[in-house]
């Protein structure tokens, strides 16, 4: 995506309200999806999807229900649409994990829940926004996503955030939203069988999958060839450090924010995924180009989105491979050791400088005399005490 572009998110839900987890009519996850398409992409993008429903629904919708448990049909759908112009926002409810919490026995509660999970996340991405959602009954969750957004749009000359309903028979992006909210339901749904690991499927066009309530057993990966370096302890205190500052700047609009929080989603996502793999720099930003945030050369990214997530209590491990949110103490100890190789040669030439101008000059110059560098001199002269 470009700056400046015009983005559109067309929305649709996979899943029911209702507490009975175990029943398959019911199901365990509550899934939205959000289609992320650039203005310029619209027409090409309608155009190509007629031509998918032509050939694999002839005489209806498109629909996620109507391909039910029937993976290889499923697979060869989303397999077309691959190269198509589109990203994918989803959110992932898990129910179970809030059954107990206070009011969500009341539909409308749990409606406003998630509503405001997808719309601070749409918005946070993407402040110059469409949204398109499908037009159903005054009981459905788009009617609540629609009664929210209209109470917390600021409709001002400066706001560019609109919404709107849609017939899906008559807007096939939202039929694909449905198609992708279905898909991803199956991977994550304990009431649906067979499962497919659609996810990672889509992994490509996915720009973001947020689990809500947030749960560090999400993030592990059940894979144990993956695992054998992994801490359940460790992981567990990054995760807190990561949704503790999510929760503090998700409403934030000033674009370092915005990518600081859309970065860490980004590496939050790969914890998940390949929670042994690092993220090259050059990938995070690829990733923030798709929100018009490639705003940073190099080290202006690693000084104010990186640097400044680890000021405020995120826990960020680093190597030659790029970034990950640490899942062990080796992958801690790397980055303390990769600290410590630089910062402790630094620190000891900051000192003899410091010393050999303070003998030449008979005291009368000490370069950490400066306010600037009073922490520096404060932490020298404790290793002299010491």
């Amino acid at each position: 995506m470009s700056y400046g572009d015009k983005i559109y998110a067309f929305v649709d839900e996979s899943g029911v309200f209702g507490w009975d987890l175990t029943n398959p009519s019911v199901g365990s996850h509550f899934v939205v999806s959000a289609i992320i398409v650039e203005e310029n992409n619209l027409d090409c993008l309608r155009e190509s999807l007629k031509q998918i429903k032509q050939d694999f629904f002839p005489t209806t919708e498109m629909k996620s229900s109507l391909i039910g448990g029937d993976l290889d049909r499923r697979r060869k759908l989303l397999a077309r649409c691959f190269n198509l112009p589109f990203h994918i926002y989803t959110c992932i409810v898990d129910k179970e994990k809030l059954r107990d919490w206070k009011g969500m026995e009341f539909k409308q509660t749990f409606y406003k829940y998630v509503d405001r999970q997808l719309y601070e996340a749409l918005k946070i991405s993407y402040p110059k926004l469409t949204i398109c959602a499908d037009k159903m009954g005054t009981d459905s969750f788009m009617e609540s996503f629609a009664q929210y957004i209209e109470k917390h749009i600021q409709r001002d000359l400066f706001s560019e955030t609109d919404f709107g309903f849609e017939d899906s028979k008559n807007e096939i992006i939202i039929q694909l939203a449905d198609i992708i909210s279905g898909s991803i339901r199956r991977n994550v749904d304990r009431t649906i069988s067979p499962h497919y690991n659609f996810i990672r499927m889509l992994r490509k066009k996915i720009l973001s999958e947020n689990y809500f309530p947030y749960a560090w057993e999400d993030y592990i990966n059940p894979n144990p060839a993956e695992r054998r370096e992994f801490d359940n302890e460790i992981s567990k205190i990054c995760l807190e450090q990561a949704v503790c500052f999510l929760e503090q700047h998700t409403n934030d609009t000033e674009p370092e924010e915005r990518a600081r929080v859309i970065s860490l989603r980004f590496l939050l996502s790969q914890m998940v995924n390949n929670p042994a793999s690092y993220i090259q720099t050059r990938d995070i930003r690829k990733h923030l180009e798709s929100f018009d945030l490639d705003l940073w050369k190099v080290q202006a990214f690693r000084n104010k989105i990186i640097a400044h997530m680890r000021d405020e209590g995120v826990l960020i491990t680093s190597s030659p491979q790029g970034y990950k949110i640490p899942v062990s103490e080796t992958e801690l100890y790397s980055f303390i050791d990769h600290g410590n190789s630089i910062a402790v040669p630094l620190l000891a030439r900051l000192m003899k400088c410091r010393n050999i101008i303070r003998q030449k000059t008979t005291g009368k110059v000490d370069l950490f005399n400066k306010e600037a560098y009073k922490n520096l001199r404060k932490y020298m002269d404790a290793q002299i005490d010491n």
